[in-house]
């Protein structure tokens, strides 16, 4: 560059041009930072936007499900427990709202009552949700299914009953579906690479849009700052560094409730080279044209200047040179130069009239520069920020502003004694005397230091500062921008930032607190600090890390503190123990209460902030930070001190954990060792690596190492083997399995063992190994093939009795009981000889498995053969080897069968013998004492079966003699009724047939067709009890007379009742002259309140009288009564009743039809 500006004028315009252009190149890359900044900007801002998009959805689900929760709560049959309704609501609702992946009702100790799924699909009923349901509010919690890998949301709702108790609890599990409805802003609106993820406060991812499923278990790594700044703000957006070191932008938000409380977060995370994209784009752009217009600019210039520019220059040096050395005239030069050379001629021609022009000039200059410098002083003053004017080599202050004198306390004066330094610390001084000496007093220098105020606190300052004239010399302007508060809120955040980065490392439960203590010192200056834990019942304060401040001391040290103190012995107010944040300033005097004992005894703390330390809204610790000066806290440091033990809770759960999970193993590797039950554990190929000494006594070995690096399976028997190599598919699928096989131990002893095994995987996914236990089952075994035999007889018992009661079909009730006797004794035949009382001979009634066509066999006479012998002496004779018998036979018709064994054991009941049961075997049995009770069961049984067929078979003989005797008797009682009044002889049977005609027309059941009958032969019974002379009045009844008529139905009423066979036909005898409109007698009932066979008997009565000969009347035509009877329906008859009744043909009578039916009915041939 220099050798083109020295190398003439041609260089120069280059040069010229090269600057023109650079000044765009600068631009263009301060734009392209802009557009990067902005870039990341609006990316963040959408991000944001799409992070609330999806709060909002949480929000609008969560208050759905509410409301769901609450009305379903609301509803009888839920608080009233019952559990088929509430199961019927549930399921429909489910039904109807597809977006519900499961609705249910639990009881408060946890049982199901109600659910649309099956139990095994349900969430544990100890999930968080439910137990916030049970404190009497909305509770909320996630899950993730292990089988299908998707998260889901579960809450709960209280069930109140009249009391106001919690009296169950109603949940719903919603799925992470409605999060699809963020997915198009998501992709609208942001680059490819951006991802929403929905995650826990441990970290644990439950979704992300887009993505396939999430893996079980998947945790986010930037979790831990997303969750500590979401837990403070609630939402916003940062930058972050990923594990390889790339910046990604973020937006986040937690999700419901108060941030601090907040379970699930939701975030967008992007690389920030992704906002980065567009404006990188631009920049290769603009860069890639503004080089082109550089190149051509630079070549038209290059040539241009010769011809435009060089040529005149050169001769106006030459006459220039000329008018030097007085050669030529200015006039002249001026009258013969062309162009910039005239020009540069009558310049030199003016050159005195523009000297004169130039003093003008200057006083004018002068007088502007007066009228600026008022300005400026104006300016100065009115400014809102401080600023200073010093003197650059003294560092005297020169001039103030009131700004100055307002932020910094010092009156004028003062600061007019005062030097730059007195305002800084000393340890700054050299420093800004290095710094101002680099910054000469005309270049502008920024610098941030820190500056005392008058009442003695610091503040962090932004100084801008140049040089100008000031009081004829020249000065320094310094502006001064307060930047504390600023600087606090950047050291608290990368102070938050760090904190939890440097908690996810491996630590103990001291080096947390010790890292705790370290960041809080950096922000609050604390005088004594304490962090401590509560034990797992909440009932012990454990002690974990303390720092308090000597007398004296600059800085705090590390104190001892108690293992362990009793909740109790702070009382229910104290402060650590509150559950919530407190800030207490206390004057000198008061002494403290409540608080946790610690550090130096002669110093006390004056300004204390306590916050609780929170894991799964319960509290599981206890931060403090305290100062011996009162005010030291406020209100922010109180909200700060609570994002550190937000940052805290998931450490002290995780260690807590990690110390349970120390003593379990302990625990567990005693049981081990002591347990009654066989554990042990193998590796993939089915080698042992640990048996516990039980396993050891399961397979009769003395010592563990007889099966180190070798397979047990040698001790299982080939069915059990088989059995295991299916199983083999659920370990490698890494489920868990149980089974039931047999192993042989190393001295032969056989045993039934139930076996439990669990695959262990690693984070790879692939199998490390197999536990398990052997639990010996072999007299569980036992037990229950003797009590499913036992089941199994009962239940053939059951069958038996069960057929006796419900058939007195004998035939087949002994078939059912040989059936089941024979499955049950385990024989090959059996069969029942029935006793003839009259003969002494055993007859067969019944046979089951015998191979022959026939199995009958000859009557076998009491006292003789096995089965005779079983009769008479009233006894069971069993012979296990018929071939080795010498008295015991068989009979021919059996000999064939090839029955090896053979038991027969007499029937008896109530004292008689009934018959014999025979149980044969084709291979030799010899009974045991179970056998032979249950065939004594069973033998009972056929003969109550016997007895019962015997008994049934009389009732139904001596029945149908009592019906015949029944029948006869009111036929008796209808026909001497008849006889005594002689105008209605043969009445009582034509209306009884015609009666019975109507009520089958009327669809009556066969059954009540009995009782309409009865009722109809005595339907004139209560005439008995009025007297003949009424009875056989030829005239017409006087008014007395007929009132005493009237009575017939209630005598008949009184004399029926009492007759239990009787009392269902008593309707007719005491209704039939009750008329349809309630006009007829005794009781003047109304329509269907009359009894249907009194309705339809009285159209019949009324028929068969006008239809009769009287004496003192002809009958009627067939056609005049139809019409008469048309003619009282609905007055006198039940219209229905006489419809059917009309269309009936009363040619015939009932048993003239059932002559017709026999006689039109088909013809047998031989």
């Amino acid at each position: 560059m220099g050798r083109l500006v020295r190398g003439g004028l041609r260089g120069r315009l280059v040069v010229l041009v090269l600057l023109a252009v650079f000044p765009s190149f600068v631009l263009i890359f301060v734009n392209a930072r802009e557009q990067r900044d902005q870039g990341v900007q609006v990316a963040q801002d959408r991000a944001l936007s799409v992070v609330r998009r999806a709060v909002a959805e949480y929000d609008r689900h969560l208050e759905g499900v509410r409301q769901l929760l609450v009305g379903l709560a609301g509803l009888p049959p839920v608080r009233l427990g019952e559990a088929g309704a509430c199961r019927a609501i549930v399921t429909d609702l489910q039904r109807q709202l597809s977006s519900y992946l499961n609705l249910g009702v639990r009881r408060p100790d946890g049982t199901l009552l109600a659910s649309a799924l099956p139990a095994a699909a349900i969430e544990d009923p100890a999930a968080p949700h439910f137990k916030r349901a049970l404190q009497g509010v909305f509770g909320t919690g996630y899950r993730m299914d292990p089988v299908s890998g998707k998260s889901e949301l579960h809450f709960g709702y209280p069930v109140f009953d009249d009391q106001g108790r919690v009296s169950g609890v109603v949940f719903a599990a919603l799925g992470l579906g409605w999060l699809q409805g963020v997915a198009p802003q998501l992709r609208g609106d942001l680059p490819s690479e951006a991802v929403l993820w929905l995650f826990d406060r441990n970290g644990a991812v439950l979704e992300r849009i887009p993505g396939d499923r999430v893996p079980l278990g998947m945790m986010l790594n930037e979790a831990g700052p997303v969750i500590a700044l979401a837990s403070v703000q609630g939402d916003g957006a940062t930058t972050l560094a990923s594990r390889e070191g790339d910046l990604q932008l973020a937006a986040y938000a937690a999700l419901g409730g108060a941030p601090a409380d907040a379970s699930l977060f939701a975030a967008v995370l992007m690389p920030q080279a992704a906002a980065f994209a567009e404006a990188d784009r631009a920049l290769v752009r603009n860069l890639a044209g503004l080089g082109l217009a550089a190149l051509l600019a630079l070549g038209l210039a290059w040539l241009g200047a010769e011809l435009f520019l060089l040529r005149h220059v050169r001769r106006l040096v030459r006459i220039t040179e000329q008018v030097r050395t007085g050669r030529l005239p200015p006039r002249a030069a001026r009258a013969d130069a062309p162009g910039e050379l005239g020009v540069l001629a009558g310049v030199m021609d003016e050159m005195a009239s523009a000297i004169v022009h130039r003093q003008e000039e200057a006083a004018r200059a002068l007088q502007s520069l007066r009228d600026s410098e008022e300005s400026y002083r104006l300016l100065y003053e009115a400014n809102p920020f401080p600023m200073f004017v010093y003197d650059p080599a003294t560092m005297a202050m020169l001039a103030v502003n009131d700004a100055a004198i307002r932020h910094y306390g010092y009156t004028r004066d003062a600061f007019m004694t005062m030097r730059i330094p007195d305002l800084h610390p000393p340890e700054e001084v050299d420093a800004l005397i290095r710094f101002l000496a680099d910054h000469p007093p005309g270049l502008s220098a920024v610098g941030l230091w820190r500056h005392r105020k008058r009442d003695g606190s610091w503040i962090e300052v932004e100084v801008t500062s140049r040089g100008i004239p000031f009081g004829g010399r020249l000065a320094r302007l310094a502006l001064v921008h307060d930047i504390t508060d600023r600087r606090r809120a950047e050291e608290e955040r990368e102070a938050l930032q760090r904190l939890v980065q440097r908690l996810s490392g491996p630590l103990t439960l001291r080096e947390v607190g010790r890292v705790v203590a370290q960041e809080s010192r950096r922000l609050f200056r604390h005088d004594a600090f304490l962090f401590s834990m509560l034990d797992e019942g909440g009932e012990h304060v454990l002690g974990i890390y303390a720092e308090d401040t000597a007398a004296g001391a600059a800085e705090p040290v590390e104190v001892p503190l108690a293992a362990s103190l009793p909740r109790s012995r702070f009382g229910p107010e104290s402060p650590a123990l509150a559950g919530r944040a407190i800030r207490i300033d206390r004057r000198e005097e008061e002494a403290p209460a409540g608080t946790i004992p610690f550090g130096f005894p002669d110093r006390r703390s004056r300004s204390l902030l306590y916050v609780p330390i929170r894991w799964e809204e319960r509290q599981v610790g206890v931060l403090s930070v305290q100062s011996y000066e009162p005010g030291r806290y406020d209100e922010k440091a109180l909200r700060l001190l609570e994002a550190f033990a937000s940052a805290c809770g998931g450490v002290l759960a995780r260690l807590r954990a990690q110390q349970d999970l120390h003593e379990s193993e302990e625990r567990y590797r005693t049981l081990a060792q002591t347990a009654s039950v066989g554990i042990w554990h193998v590796d993939p190929a089915g080698l042992s690596i640990y048996v516990n000494p039980a396993m050891c006594d399961l397979l009769e070995i003395d010592s563990p190492d007889e099966l180190a690096g070798t397979s047990f399976h040698r001790f299982f028997t080939p069915e059990s083997l088989a059995v295991i190599e299916r199983e083999q598919e659920n370990r490698a699928a890494g489920r868990r399995s149980a089974y039931e096989v047999e192993l042989v131990g190393k001295r032969g002893r056989r045993r039934s063992v139930s076996v439990t095994a669990a695959p262990l995987v690693g984070v790879d996914g692939r199998l490390q190994s197999v536990i398990g236990t052997f639990v010996d089952i072999t007299e569980r075994k036992e037990a229950q093939e003797q009590s499913r035999r036992q089941l199994d007889r009962l239940s053939a018992l059951r069958t038996i009795d069960m057929t006796i009661t419900a058939s007195m079909d004998l035939r087949l009730t002994l078939h059912t009981l040989l059936d089941q006797a024979i499955a049950q004794l385990r024989a090959d035949a059996a069969d029942v000889l029935r006793l003839n009382p009259q003969t002494q001979m055993l007859n067969y009634a019944a046979g089951r498995g015998f191979r022959s066509a026939s199995p009958f066999t000859p009557p076998v006479r009491v006292g003789e053969g096995l089965a005779g012998r079983a009769a008479l002496d009233r006894r069971i004779v069993s012979v296990p080897n018929l071939a080795e018998s010498r008295e015991a036979a068989l009979p021919s018709c059996r000999a064939a069968e090839g029955f090896a064994s053979y038991v027969v054991v007499p029937l008896i009941a109530r004292g008689l013998v009934k018959g014999v049961l025979e149980i044969y075997h084709r291979r030799l049995f010899y009974p045991d004492r179970e056998w032979l009770d249950f065939l004594d069961a069973v033998a009972s049984q056929a003969a109550i079966a016997i007895d019962n067929a015997t008994l049934f078979k009389d009732l139904q003989r001596s029945s149908a003699e009592l019906g015949v005797a029944y029948d006869s008797t009111l036929e008796g009682w209808s026909h001497a009724l008849d006889l005594r009044d002689r105008e209605t002889v043969g009445h009582s049977q034509r209306v009884t047939d015609v009666t019975l005609r109507l009520a089958r027309a009327m669809n009556l059941a066969e059954a009540d067709l009995i009782h309409v009958r009865r009722g109809a032969l005595l339907h004139d019974i209560g005439k008995m009890g009025i007297p003949d002379n009424i009875l056989h009045k030829p005239g017409v009844l006087t008014e007395e007379e007929w009132e005493i008529m009237k009575r017939h139905p209630a005598y008949a009423f009184k004399m029926l009742w009492p007759i239990a066979y009787l009392r269902p036909a008593i309707d007719i005898p005491y209704c039939h002259h009750e008329k349809w409109d309630g006009t007829g007698y005794p009781r003047g009932l109304k329509g269907t309140e009359i009894p249907l066979p009194a309705r339809l008997f009285a159209v019949v009565d009324v028929w068969d009288a006008l239809s009769s000969d009287r004496p003192y009347r002809k009958a009627w035509p067939a056609e005049k009564v139809r019409e008469h009877i048309r003619s009282l329906s609905g007055t006198h008859f039940d219209p229905d009743v006489v419809k059917v009744f009309l269309e009936l043909d009363l040619s015939r009578t009932i048993r003239e039809e059932a002559q017709a039916s026999i006689l039109d009915g088909p013809v047998a041939t031989p």
